[in-house]
């Protein structure tokens, strides 16, 4: 039985994937660059990690309840187990942008210093979702 999915405009699985992985890339080329801001370079890197969990979601006929990096990790948590430096990465740079709660919005703007992180955050979820994926 197939287990991937096609969404209605075409995409795939593997377009996400493709996606997550274009992201990260930018985020490692634009590390050094003026061109991009520490904030910029974060909301990249919540763009990969989100197509890249995507991509194992959709390969696996399922869903998240929403898109926020804590969400992502909830849902991946109740199919497996985030490994626990990755969750506590993901946590951290959710940290960063909590804008989905009404009695709570908080953003905070992440200094230079960060973007070395998020590039550890980013092969973490890499090589964890290659490695589910196969």
């Amino acid at each position: 039985m197939e287990t991937d999915i096609e969404l209605k405009n075409g995409t795939t699985w593997e377009d996400f994937l493709k996606e997550g992985n274009r992201y990260l890339e930018i985020v490692k080329g634009g590390s050094n660059s003026a061109k991009f801001t520490p904030e910029i370079l974060y909301n990249l890197a919540c763009m990969s990690i989100e197509k890249l969990f995507m991509a194992y979601f959709l390969k696996n006929r399922t869903m998240p309840g929403n898109h926020t990096l804590i969400d992502l990790v909830e849902a991946m948590n109740e199919i497996g187990k985030v490994p626990e430096q990755l969750e506590k990465e993901l946590l951290y740079m959710n940290g960063f942008q909590e804008i989905c709660s009404i009695e709570q919005y908080s953003r905070k703007i992440p200094e230079q210093t960060d973007i070395t992180r998020f590039i550890g955050t980013l092969d973490l979820t890499r090589s964890y979702i290659q490695e589910l994926i196969g």
